[in-house]
């Protein structure tokens, strides 16, 4: 019964999303405007895609995680403007051989911004709504409510989007 609930609310929807069977709710479907790439975002786990269609869209904004100025990054403290942002979520460039030496969260010192292999224990996702705080391993610690959850002062991000994040994370977050 459930198979048949998922697939119709697919069906019904246009898009693949995670959907709480218990409560028959549908959880941060496609907004108009952006349904296009979020339906775009089941197909892919890669780091280029995610830097073009969800960090340079959705945060590295002027005021949020864009390009340093005079070498601080302006407003948010994680510069994920297109050629920083692996760095600063992995601890070394796209380009660079060798493991990462990884980047601890600011608000936590149990978890790292991105823990390759583990959605889970990747503080990222977490700030992104992409999991909850039970789901942490171990569970996650909440941000404080400045800046609180990403993206500020906004809707969540679409599920699809999330999902792609995930399953980048999951294949071992690489550049």
């Amino acid at each position: 019964m459930r198979a048949v609930l998922v697939a119709l609310l697919a069906t019904t929807t246009g898009v693949a999303c995670k959907i709480d069977l218990d409560e028959f709710e549908e959880v941060r479907l496609c907004e108009e405007g952006s349904a296009a790439v979020c339906r775009e975002a089941v197909n892919h786990s890669e780091f280029e895609w995610l830097q073009d269609n969800l960090f340079s869209t959705n945060c590295s904004g002027d005021d949020c995680h864009g390009v340093p100025v005079n070498g601080q990054p302006p407003g948010g403290k994680l510069v994920l403007a297109k050629g920083f942002a692996y760095a600063t979520l992995l601890g070394k460039a796209a380009d660079a051989p060798g493991e990462p030496p990884l980047v601890a969260s600011q608000y936590t010192d149990d978890h790292k911004l991105v823990q390759p292999g583990a959605p889970n224990r990747s503080y990222l996702l977490y700030m992104m709504r992409g999991v909850t705080q039970e789901q942490g391993v171990p569970r996650f610690t909440a941000p404080p409510d400045d800046p609180g959850f990403m993206p500020p002062n906004s809707k969540p991000l679409c599920c699809q989007k999330l999902d792609a994040v995930s399953r980048w994370i999951e294949a071992g977050a690489l550049p």
